[in-house]
């Protein structure tokens, strides 16, 4: 046990003098998952559920850890250190080892074909492998931790359960959390181009993504657009923090320069009138609607960027 510790020390170590800005905080969280327990108010229990989830993480076993995380999230004994591991449980799922994907971006060319390219081969996946929603329950956690004495009211606020409000706005955000908000957000982005997009070798999408009309605006759809404009903001808070992401901050700044523009043409597409990608289209829950037909301010504004970033050169996945 302790050659292991000293193991990971060491690993820290090397991964301060890569990234020499970066907190250490957040190399504790993703190395070293802990997870309270069993019993909201027992402490033993939280102890014993700590030791089990170290040791599914150790051993790979990434469903074993959700598993024991996810009562503790649901309850009311759910805090800012429950919701970081509720991210890094999920983040096992869908392949998220920071230091690697901070490394491959670094080295990725993001200028040429945009940042989308290189974010799709990054975050492999295929249907049934629930990547996909590993990454919306790694976000819902990480909008949910919010620097101290943050109120979020109606309609930036998220209510998916009484235990963990969350804001659409980075601004409310812990620097940390919007770190990992980067690359949670590129693990959606990327796993639904490979779901449905059919990537070729290269990274290129061969089929278009299917929420470019307003009646094919679903949850996924949604969680899709509100990943994309999630992650641009993010970056903007916290891009200098990571020197390795400057790369993906340049790109970002061209691709995103059209957004609002291919906002605007969905909601007009619609009939309805929006100058920018609404505020409220950041989380995937924006778009629930009654009917598929529903002209809804975000769902409409979601299928003109969709749309967008199928057939923009400029803003698009190409």
């Amino acid at each position: 046990m302790r050659s292991r510790h000293l193991r990971h020390a060491s690993g820290l170590r090397r991964a301060a003098r890569v990234l020499p800005v970066f907190r250490l905080s957040l190399f504790l969280l993703l190395s070293a998952c802990v997870i309270p327990g069993d019993e909201p108010g027992d402490l033993a229990s939280k102890a014993a559920t700590i030791s089990r989830v170290n040791a599914a993480l150790n051993a790979g076993d990434c469903s074993s850890a959700i598993q024991e995380v996810e009562g503790l999230y649901n309850s009311a004994a759910s805090d800012d250190e429950v919701r970081r591991l509720r991210a890094s449980a999920h983040g096992c799922r869908f392949g998220l080892g920071f230091l690697e994907k901070i490394e491959d971006l670094a080295s990725a060319d993001l200028a040429t074909h945009g940042p989308w390219r290189a974010i799709t081969l990054l975050f492999p996946s295929a249907a049934g492998d629930n990547r996909a929603e590993s990454s919306f329950f790694a976000t819902d956690a990480l909008q949910a931790w919010l620097k101290p004495d943050v109120v979020v009211m109606n309609p930036l606020r998220i209510d998916l359960d009484p235990y963990n409000p969350g804001s659409m706005r980075v601004a409310d955000h812990t620097v940390d959390a919007n770190i990992y908000l980067v690359l949670t957000s590129m693990a959606t982005i990327g796993t639904l181009h490979n779901r449905y997009g059919a990537p070729n070798a290269l990274g290129a999408p061969t089929r278009a993504l299917p929420w470019s009309g307003l009646q094919r605006v679903d949850q996924e759809g949604c969680g899709y657009v509100s990943a994309i404009l999630m992650m641009n903001e993010a970056l903007t808070e916290v891009g200098a923090e990571v020197s390795q992401l400057s790369g993906l901050v340049s790109a970002m700044a061209v691709a995103s320069a059209g957004f609002n523009n291919a906002c605007r043409a969905g909601c007009t597409a619609c009939g309805i009138s929006c100058t920018v990608c609404p505020p409220t289209l950041r989380h995937r829950s924006a778009c629930d609607r009654a009917l598929t037909t529903t002209k809804d301010l975000e769902a409409c504004a979601a299928a003109g960027l969709v749309n967008s970033f199928m057939n923009n050169a400029v803003v698009g996945w190409r």
